[in-house]
């Protein structure tokens, strides 16, 4: 994942195995909310925005965020002590995690998209099933 400035927003640029890639910048809101802003492309060589979109609902700063292997989902994990799961598609928050005590420095959804997994700066791990994440949300079909 390379890093990048633009307009003094810091941005990041990830890809996901759908070959589109998207820019992701961290901002804070007026009213102190903390929002990830995605830009997608679709194919790269037209440099067309095919979307933009906000996840916005951390009350502290966004530090890590992960895209599920097939870009429909994205973790993201902040200073707020809190874990969130977004669905890609229309920037909805599916679920809000809230087992660790202090902020959490990283996020991962793993690359067979089996387990979300969350670290945090007291060295907790939180290891949940995405496949039970998915089934609570009535997502997951047989």
């Amino acid at each position: 994942m390379s890093k990048s400035y633009l307009s003094g927003h810091r941005l990041h640029v990830a890809s996901s195995n759908t070959g589109t890639l998207r820019w992701i910048s961290n901002e804070e809101d007026s009213d102190n909310a903390h929002t990830l802003r995605m830009l997608s492309l679709r194919n790269a060589r037209t440099r067309r925005w095919t979307r933009s979109l906000s996840f916005r609902g951390h009350r502290d700063r966004i530090l890590a965020f992960s895209f599920s292997p097939d870009g429909d989902y994205l973790a993201t994990s902040s200073a707020d002590k809190t874990v969130r799961l977004w669905r890609t598609r229309d920037a909805s928050c599916m679920r809000t995690f809230t087992e660790h005590e202090t902020s959490v420095v990283q996020v991962v959804i793993s690359e067979d998209a089996r387990l979300l997994v969350s670290y945090s700066k007291d060295d907790q791990v939180c290891v949940r099933r995405m496949c039970d994440i998915l089934a609570w949300e009535g997502l997951l079909h047989d």
